[in-house]
């Protein structure tokens, strides 16, 4: 990996340790991303994507160990165990110390583990961080870094720049618990 990807990673990491928004490709488009725990970084990313705190977030991390506060180890042993063949959040009952703002006042949450290489090595780095689609509500995905300045001017404390690589899907949803897809 080159020392400029490097440096970004390293500043994006920054940026999420002191509370900031950063955007970041992610598998499947640009996402919004910041420190799940805290709830000031949370409370600016909704209000940047416009987004309805009740809708509850998707975390993002590159293993399932990144998730053992989030979730009990159960649900981190059976996360071990799939083998999706496409980007999937899977909806996983989360401990009671999950705070609200990332499960919507639900008592799950929605966790992907990641294979693209830039937000997996960001992951690494920061721990599980939130993932949201960089688009304002009801606008289409963005794709690279030149449409997050655009559509959200210079509101992101930190863009890693790229493009994103995949075919504009969402991922899969999957109730844990069921079984069932939620989203194809």
């Amino acid at each position: 990996m080159n020392n400029d990807l490097e440096q970004s990673l390293l500043s994006a990491a920054e940026s999420v340790a002191d509370d900031g928004v950063i955007a970041y490709p992610t598998d499947t488009v640009y996402g919004l991303g910041c420190n799940p725990l805290s709830e000031k970084a949370v409370t600016r990313l909704l209000k940047i994507k416009n987004r309805d705190p009740e809708k509850g977030l998707i975390l993002l991390a590159a293993e399932p160990q990144q998730f053992s506060a989030f979730i009990d180890n159960k649900w981190l042993d059976w996360l071990t165990q799939q083998k999706p063949q496409q980007p999937t959040t899977y909806i996983v009952p989360c401990v009671e110390t999950v705070p609200n703002w990332l499960t919507g006042n639900r008592n799950t949450l929605a966790i992907r583990i990641t294979a693209e290489e830039i937000s997996r090595r960001l992951c690494l780095k920061t721990g599980a961080i939130v993932s949201t689609s960089a688009n304002l509500q009801g606008q289409p995905p963005i794709m690279d870094s030149e449409g997050i300045t655009t559509q959200l001017k210079h509101q992101p404390d930190y863009v890693i720049p790229g493009k994103i690589n995949a075919s504009n899907q969402s991922s899969l949803i999957v109730d844990a618990i069921s079984g069932n897809i939620l989203r194809s």
